[in-house]
């Protein structure tokens, strides 16, 4: 894994991620690069699943898998947006789909990383979304 130096520098030990995933090498993946960071990872494989575990825990960000079976996952991102509007979510692409890339943001993900990305930029885009979450998050509108 490259860069895993880079780890070191982020502590979100308070923070919590969720990982809509059914692929566990890609989970396991996930999860190789945040252990260093001290980040609260859980993981659902369902709409159902994920809904359940939101209703009980607060998260700061999710990562959604954008290959899981029967296109929910677009349907999903739309679902949560609708619940929680202010909650980070990226979804994580499959390398060159650019159909993919346009859906996501169109229900209404944050941005979306390919599933072969340097473990740097992982971290940096999340860093970057937990630490707008977390002013937005602060702030009462």
């Amino acid at each position: 894994m490259e860069n895993n130096h880079l780890q070191g520098w982020y502590n979100w030990d308070n923070l919590k991620i969720l990982i809509i995933e059914d692929d566990y090498a890609q989970y396991l993946f996930l999860k190789e690069v945040l252990i260093n960071t001290f980040i609260n990872i859980n993981q659902t494989y369902t709409a159902f699943q994920t809904f359940e575990y939101l209703k009980r825990n607060k998260v700061n960000l999710i990562i959604i898998n954008t290959s899981i079976p029967d296109n929910i996952n677009f349907n999903l991102v739309k679902e949560i947006r609708d619940h929680y509007p202010f909650l980070p979510i990226i979804a994580f692409i499959n390398h060159d789909s650019y159909k993919d890339e346009i859906k996501s943001l169109e229900s209404g993900c944050d941005t979306f990383i390919n599933k072969h990305i340097d473990s740097a930029q992982l971290l940096a885009t999340l860093d970057d979304l937990l630490h707008r979450s977390t002013i937005l998050n602060s702030v009462h509108i």
